[in-house]
């Protein structure tokens, strides 16, 4: 859990057990009908923090509520208010099963890297294919998937772009950037969050997200400052027009490598020439 969830959900009096990382868990309900999880090592060979040994998962699973009370490397019973599953959605496949081409396979839907099913034209994705169900995931599908229609609704095939290199901080300038301190958004007071319906978090007003988009040190991608066509003894740089960016002339460049060095966001790279 990131810093600032964990801050806001100890504002609601949750706690957070970081020391639980990497395990899965099924819910048990004991004898008196509480609700506890009990919690799974992913391997057989895994130890706990306190260096004892994890007992048999199998024999864990067999045992008797009261046996699995004892192993308390393996599970602990907070008291529950809510109990909330927030492991994705299952999925109601059944208008899918008669599409000639759609294959199911364990609840959910097949499709290929293009995020399409075998049925030509329609595409899948989020908690409908198999995938790890998170919110990030989903974004990331619809990303993919909406590329891909595109594509297919235009005749031609999507190819992702190759990446480019990471532009690490010390890559970076940061002398030509000014200190910009983070804007906060408004959030509403514990009083009002329990007793209505109003968004917690507030948004930030025109003038301010813009400021926020200012603070962006667009890391590794050229925002056209200008400074390496400035500082170019040889000319060899040529601006092109807005959002063009520039043309380098190798026949007039002579690597002195000033472009390199005073490029604030790290968009500039200087390759050994091939003779």
């Amino acid at each position: 859990m990131r810093g600032a969830s964990r801050n806001h959900s100890a504002e609601y009096g949750l706690a957070a057990y970081s020391a639980l990382r990497g395990l899965r868990y099924i819910a048990t309900i004991d004898e008196k009908n509480v609700v506890c999880p009990l919690f799974l090592p992913r391997t057989k060979n895994f130890s706990s923090r306190s260096g004892k040994d994890v007992p048999d998962v199998h024999r864990c699973l067999n045992a008797t509520p009261v046996c699995r009370a004892t192993t308390l490397s393996l599970r602990f019973c907070p008291t529950y208010d809510w109990l909330v599953q927030a492991i994705g959605q299952s999925v109601e496949v059944a208008a899918f099963q008669n599409i000639p081409g759609v294959e199911i396979k364990d609840g959910v839907i097949q499709v290929d890297e293009s995020m399409q099913t075998g049925a030509e034209g329609i595409f899948a994705g989020g908690d409908m294919v198999p995938s790890i169900r998170t919110i990030t995931t989903s974004i990331g599908h619809g990303k993919l998937a909406a590329r891909n229609i595109n594509a297919y609704l235009h005749g031609t095939q999507y190819r992702h772009p190759p990446k480019n290199e990471l532009a690490k901080f010390e890559f970076l300038e940061t002398w030509y950037y000014s200190d910009a301190p983070r804007s906060h958004r408004p959030r509403l007071d514990m009083v009002r969050r329990t007793s209505g319906f109003a968004e917690i978090v507030g948004n930030l007003d025109a003038e301010t997200a813009a400021y926020e988009a200012r603070r962006c040190m667009s890391c590794g991608n050229c925002f056209e400052c200008d400074n390496c066509y400035g500082v170019c003894p040889d000319n060899a740089v040529t601006k092109l027009g807005p959002g063009k960016g520039f043309e380098f002339k190798y026949d007039y460049c002579k690597g002195c490598g000033l472009c390199e060095s005073e490029c604030p966001c790290g968009a500039i790279k200087m390759v050994p020439e091939e003779i």
